[in-house]
């Protein structure tokens, strides 16, 4: 590919030469902040002895996956598992593979973070918790990465709770996410 050079000056010249790009390296950036928006389903029951990560699919009512990048600006899937608890309360859980996880073992998944969500009557997001986050992902990777999990305008954060995550009569389905990892 050719192009016209520029003098010391920076003035483009109306000679024609090889365009030359040169290698960079972006440092990776590990996912600090995941949004997510979606709703869970209102007509879900709750599942009887809880949730148990050695179970999941059996003992879930929905789970979707997303990936993230740890400081080395390694990809890692997480499957994040939502178990209705009660009445408008959902318990949540983001599980690695155990293989990329310091001390973990191949096909069996670890977790690294939990939380609570709590909607209002109307299908509106109350409050979002987050009770454990500590992602120790291997490879040299930092450890603990904490990621601030995200799902939408909680009323009492003083958002409407409309924005992000809703619980209304319709099929659990995440609608959109967004990370800020990258390698």
């Amino acid at each position: 590919v050719k192009g016209f050079r520029a003098d010391d000056d920076g003035k483009i010249t109306t000679k024609l030469d090889s365009i030359k790009l040169e290698k960079t390296v972006i440092d990776a950036k590990k996912t600090e902040n995941l949004d997510i928006a979606m709703n869970l389903d209102i007509r879900g029951d709750v599942r009887e002895g809880g949730f148990d990560i050695n179970r999941a699919t059996e003992t879930s009512n929905y789970s979707t996956g997303v990936t993230v990048y740890d400081s080395a600006g390694n990809a890692h899937s997480l499957t994040m598992y939502f178990n209705k608890t009660g009445d408008n309360t959902w318990n949540w859980s983001a599980a690695a593979k155990g293989e990329e996880m310091v001390g973990g073992e191949k096909g069996k998944q670890v977790i690294g973070a939990t939380g609570t969500l709590q909607f209002t009557i109307d299908g509106k997001l109350q409050a979002q918790t987050i009770n454990s986050n500590a992602f120790n992902f291997s490879k040299g990777a930092q450890p603990d990465q904490a990621i601030k999990f995200t799902f939408g305008d909680a009323i009492l954060d003083g958002g409407t709770g409309t924005k992000g995550s809703t619980q209304y009569g319709s099929v659990s389905d995440i609608y959109k996410h967004t990370q800020d990892g990258y390698t």
